[in-house]
């Protein structure tokens, strides 16, 4: 009777600490120490995921998961100054992604595996106001993702180290006109977000339901080496249909 009580006992102590369990992950950035034009920022993410267990990751448009002109990094120098941010500004429902379910929705990281992505700044941030200067750089690492039992989650990536750029010259690049500008009411058409996609326009507002990542459906197995300062080139297979 006793042992029965025990094992009981054993077995609601530990099935919290198994649920609260989540994926770990880390987020490395990577790009010029100097540009003389800010044309030539151009800052590559590596997402790492660094559990033993496979992750599936939701490509908000808002994260470094998407190559779109959001406002994914803090920007700052050494007296706090900011570059102007002047590029997408999206509406994105996890939930309704979620729920869609469109494969090229997510993206899926093996143990081990990572996923490189580089990013133009100059479409989304101006230097004019904030002027030449040693720029510290640090990108949102906050993610969703699915857990074990199909149920929306966030996780916040580790970031061991932010990255520093010194920039002078060309400070702005010119912005693209207003008449190209497209808003989506609803993008539930994989159609629309293609459309949305060949264009590349600058938004003000725009409603994202699906993913707005350029690549196609794919799992991320990992190479034999990981290493932070030398971030690895992901292996992309198709994700199973």
């Amino acid at each position: 009777m006793s042992f029965a009580f025990f094992s009981l006992v054993f077995a609601t102590l530990a099935l919290p600490s198994a649920a609260s369990s989540s994926p770990t992950l880390s987020l490395f950035l990577s790009g010029p120490s100097k540009v003389t034009t800010v044309r030539e920022l151009h800052i590559t993410t590596t997402l790492v995921n660094t559990d033993d267990a496979e992750v599936k990751l939701l490509n908000d448009p808002r994260t470094v998961l998407s190559t779109f002109e959001t406002d994914t990094f803090t920007i700052t120098d050494p007296t706090g100054k900011s570059p102007s941010f002047h590029g997408v500004a999206v509406k994105y429902v996890p939930a309704t992604v979620l729920k869609t379910n469109l494969p090229e929705s997510f993206t899926v990281l093996a143990p081990g595996a990572s996923v490189q992505i580089a990013h133009d700044l100059s479409k989304a941030y101006n230097f004019t106001s904030s002027g030449e200067a040693s720029y510290d750089i640090v990108a949102n690492n906050e993610f969703n993702y699915v857990d074990a039992n199909g149920e929306l989650q966030t996780i916040h990536a580790s970031h061991p180290s932010q990255h520093t750029t010194a920039i002078s010259g060309e400070l702005a690049v010119a912005r693209r006109s207003l008449d190209k500008r497209i808003s989506y009411e609803s993008c539930d058409s994989v159609t629309q977000t293609s459309r949305a996609l060949s264009s590349r326009p600058l938004l003000r507002r725009r409603t994202m339901l699906p993913s707005l990542n350029r690549t196609s459906p794919r799992t991320l197995r990992p190479r034999p080496a990981s290493l932070p300062g030398s971030a690895p080139t992901p292996v992309l297979t198709k994700a199973p249909s």
